[in-house]
């Protein structure tokens, strides 16, 4: 069924020479094949929409903005309550994500399941993919490199060591669609799958 009402909207989209695709979480690598397959019939152009969601978990200073600026800024929107200050601009940004379809970042420390769920309940209601990103929280390493920044970006130590005592490792059965474990070896991002122990 899905592929069939997907090449009736390419259908439509025919007219003004593009075709849209939004690509839901149950979407299947089949499908793909075949609308591709139309697309290139048609001689239309493809318009991909891929709604994703990443969640990023870990301690203060383990390196998550830092691995959103390698890996994710020319691709997601950045949600980070360090900048926006307020969870009601934190709802106000992620609902518009929501609304346009358009792949995001929650750069949070989300330590706990309940912190995560609320993010997961919603995006999976409206049909995005939930990837997790667990960053290696060691408590001197992190509090080494807290310690180093300037400024406001400094978290007092007490307030690394408190997130670390509430961390709870994530699991997929919070509902993540993927899930990474995040190191760092000389200086550099290592990412692996995730095999629920670490």
């Amino acid at each position: 069924m899905l592929p069939a009402i997907t090449l009736l909207i390419g259908i439509l989209f025919f007219m003004s020479g593009y075709m849209l695709l939004t690509f839901h979480s149950n979407f299947h690598a089949y499908h793909l094949q075949l609308i591709l397959r139309f697309v290139t019939v048609i001689n239309c152009q493809l318009i991909v929409v891929i709604m994703e969601a990443v969640i990023f978990i870990g301690i203060q200073a383990s390196g998550k903005s830092t691995f959103f600026h390698h890996h994710f800024q020319r691709t997601h929107v950045r949600i980070n309550l360090d900048m926006l200050k307020t969870r009601h601009r934190e709802s106000i940004m992620m609902n518009a994500c929501v609304e346009a379809k358009q792949r995001f970042v929650v750069d949070n420390t989300n330590p706990t399941l309940e912190e995560r769920n609320k993010y997961i309940e919603c995006l999976k209601n409206e049909g995005f993919t939930i990837k997790g990103y667990y960053f290696q929280s060691v408590i001197a390493d992190c509090l080494t490199r807290n310690k180093s920044r300037i400024g406001d970006e400094r978290v007092p130590a007490v307030g690394v060591k408190a997130t670390y005592n509430r961390l709870v490792l994530p699991n997929y059965q919070e509902g993540f669609d993927e899930l990474f474990y995040v190191s760092m070896k000389n200086n550099k991002f290592v990412v692996r799958e995730w095999k629920n122990e670490i």
